[in-house]
């Protein structure tokens, strides 16, 4: 079996199965508890095929947390609209936080990887704190200390939650390094989980931070394990999943880092011309607005 046929069976269990709730956003969802899929990485890149996925965005997103940067107008700049509904004037002042400018994430994400419970510039409740670089100290642990069983990111703070324009939704990641075999493993949670427009781009987003992780600790990617606590779709998706489910997978890509990266710093300073799926032959998209 192709491994995207797991989650076009996710889909169809969540289509089957699911149980109808209503939520914060108004739009109903379907949802299932607790699923989990795994991915190889040793040969081919996990991204759906039978509908296409906006690498560009995985990317850049993703470079976006690993920079530690909160402004997503940076985003916006270079075509990534993702977090525009989420960071307008609108939304951030139903969450209270007028404080911040439009387009900021406050202490979401990319705060949390970089600077976890550490200072915000713009929140004064933080200011002072000091934070916990996530980020630095897996690369370290990797290097250093491989087989400790406490390589992980943690996305989610109760603590700063307020100061957040979205709590974060994949809050957990774990690395488990093989130094015999030079192999590196990882595994991510993801709280609540749209399983249409986001859980696709997740798993090809963490999929990408287990290839550039590897490749700064001088290790090979290996199995990518993914974990969703309320996994759910949008009564607006039900007809766009459907349509999907009548596709044939078609077959992974592969991933190709075209510059050689040894440190952090290295990593930080990667942009999107520095990477290349090979042989990415996606189905045409199929249009989903996303629920805000």
């Amino acid at each position: 079996m192709c491994e995207e046929q797991q989650y076009l069976d996710l889909l169809a269990d969540i289509l089957e199965n699911g149980v109808l709730y209503h939520n914060r956003t108004g739009v109903d969802t379907k949802a299932v508890f607790g699923r989990m899929m795994r991915f190889n990485l040793k040969e081919t890149f996990p991204i759906l095929t039978t509908r296409k996925i906006f690498f560009r965005g995985v990317f850049e997103e993703l470079m976006f947390f690993l920079r530690g940067d909160t402004n997503s107008k940076h985003l916006e700049e270079k075509g990534v609209y993702i977090w525009k509904g989420n960071t307008s004037r609108d939304f951030l002042d139903s969450r209270g936080l007028d404080y911040l400018i439009e387009g900021e994430l406050g202490c979401a994400y990319s705060h949390q990887w970089r600077n976890f419970s550490g200072e915000h510039s713009l929140i004064p409740e933080t200011k002072g704190l000091k934070g916990v670089d996530q980020v630095a100290r897996v690369i370290d642990q990797i290097k250093n200390d491989p087989t400790s069983r406490r390589i992980y990111i943690v996305g989610v703070n109760p603590s700063q939650e307020r100061f957040m324009a979205l709590p974060s939704c994949h809050n957990y990641c774990q690395f488990i390094a093989n130094p015999n075999t030079k192999e590196l493993n990882c595994f991510f949670q993801v709280r609540s989980n749209d399983a249409t427009l986001g859980l696709g781009f997740n798993c090809s987003q963490y999929a990408l931070l287990l290839f550039l992780i590897a490749a700064v600790t001088g290790y090979t990617p290996n199995d990518l394990v993914y974990a969703g606590v309320d996994v759910h779709i949008y009564s607006t998706h039900f007809d766009a999943v459907r349509k999907q489910l009548k596709r044939e997978p078609r077959p992974f890509p592969r991933l190709e880092l075209k510059k050689k990266i040894d440190s952090l710093d290295d990593l930080e300073s990667l942009q999107y011309d520095d990477v290349s799926l090979i042989g990415y032959n996606p189905h045409p998209n199929i249009k989903m607005d996303m629920v805000i």
